[in-house]
């Protein structure tokens, strides 16, 4: 009996699968949309962030400049020293040298 109700019970298996196996795959489909869209606002608001970074660094590229130049003033101010002191060394010696 069991035997010959077998390709009943499958048939009526595969109907109630038939559905659950469409949805399934329509899911898929959905959240492949879904992800598609998120991904390409992703990647957008990324390169928007980029963006904001590099106009952040140029609204700031004065303040590097401005430290860059008292660098060298102060280097500059550094050697014109150093020079003073050279030649006061070599005044005190020749002072010394002749008294």
């Amino acid at each position: 009996m069991f035997i010959e109700q077998l390709p009943y019970l499958v048939l009526v298996a595969l109907e109630y699968l038939r559905p659950l196996v469409i949805e399934g795959l329509l899911d898929v489909v959905e959240l492949v949309t879904v992800v598609r869209a998120h991904l390409s606002e992703l990647e957008l608001h990324g390169r928007d962030q980029q963006i904001d970074v590099v106009v952040l660094l140029l609204e700031r590229v004065h303040i590097l400049i401005i430290f860059g130049l008292e660098l060298l003033h102060k280097l500059a101010d550094q050697v014109l020293l150093l020079g003073d002191d050279l030649l006061a060394g070599v005044l005190l010696l020749v002072d010394v040298l002749e008294t």
